[in-house]
């Protein structure tokens, strides 16, 4: 009868803790039935964004699931449990020579089918040690991979935040710049009335000079009267004509110069307006450069948040091992 009573007891007790492992509760206590044996339980979720399991992947599922069993026996998480305080001074770790391989022979990490879970298991004679090991392998686990990870993640975000900010100011800074072209020069000159201004000089211009020529054969010609003439009246009428040649020369001097000025100025106005027209379509592709950054950034901004924001939707101590 009583060991029909024990036995009872211990079945309920089995299932108690399978109970307590489906809810997601609990810090430290799970005792295998094996004598010796404890176990420590993790729960894997379902990658962020994924709601309730609906839509998983089950591969990439059951690979994470794997590649963390991979981890908890990886040789930098049990040379991270064996610098915890106490860990190596255990008498399990007496005369061994290699710790780690002798941990990682002694450790069991499983993820069973169909279930949502990593067991860490450890086997001996004293179950204390073995949850002391156990509970140290899984804490370097969380310290060394998952907070690790979510650590990196925040850094991630802060990172990618602070370049988001900084491309939407560039395309803000390049967007008034391209507002200034435009409202004060693209806008307010056009380059086919520049031209068209510019041609008009320029035959203001060469009429000038023609006529400048013209005065200045005819200012020659009366010089020459001038000095060949006998006759007083004639000699008289040539002087009159040579100053009055000297005098549209001197005119024409000033409309020439007067004329070069303006052209010259005409000429660097329409190469001034043919560059800021190319800066402003050079701003219009820089600005959407910027853009596609920006939009860019955002997106993965937005993914790497949701991922920092979640941390415990993925990986989540449920039990741990029991001393």
């Amino acid at each position: 009868m009583l060991r029909s009573h024990a036995g009872l007891y211990r079945v309920r007790e089995v299932i108690g803790a399978i109970a307590i492992v489906a809810m997601v509760v609990g810090t430290r206590a799970v005792i295998g039935a094996e004598t010796g044996e404890v176990v420590a339980y993790l729960r894997v979720g379902d990658a962020p964004g994924v709601m309730a399991g609906a839509g998983r992947n089950a591969g990439e599922y059951e690979g994470f699931r794997k590649t963390q069993t991979t981890l908890l026996k990886s040789e930098t998480i049990l040379q991270e449990a064996l610098k915890q305080p106490g860990i190596a001074e255990l008498p399990m770790f007496a005369g061994e020579r290699d710790l780690v391989r002798f941990l990682r022979d002694k450790l069991n990490v499983t993820a069973p089918l169909e279930t949502e879970m990593i067991q860490v298991k450890m086997s001996g004679d004293d179950r204390k040690q073995g949850a002391k090991i156990v509970n140290a392998v899984v804490q370097a686990y969380l310290d060394n991979v998952v907070n690790s990870a979510q650590i990196e993640k925040l850094r991630r975000v802060s990172l990618l935040d602070r370049q988001y900010k900084d491309s939407m100011d560039q395309m803000r800074q390049k967007q008034e710049l391209q507002d200034r072209i435009a409202r004060e020069v693209v806008g307010a000159k056009d380059p086919e009335l520049q031209k068209e201004s510019i041609k008009n000089l320029q035959k203001l211009f060469s009429g000038v000079r023609e006529r400048e020529l013209d005065i200045t054969l005819e200012a020659a010609a009366a010089e020459v009267r001038v000095a060949n003439s006998e006759e007083k009246s004639e000699a008289a009428k040539a002087k009159t004509d040579l100053a009055a040649a000297k005098a549209k020369l001197k005119v024409l001097s000033g409309a020439h110069e007067n004329l070069a000025t303006e052209l010259d100025k005409a000429m660097d106005d329409y190469k001034s307006h043919a560059m800021d027209s190319r800066q402003y379509a050079d701003l219009e592709v820089q600005i959407k450069q910027f853009r596609d950054n920006a939009d860019r950034l955002y997106a993965e901004l937005q993914q790497i948040r949701l991922e920092a924001e979640a941390p415990s939707q993925r990986m989540t101590v449920i039990q741990w091992a029991a001393e």
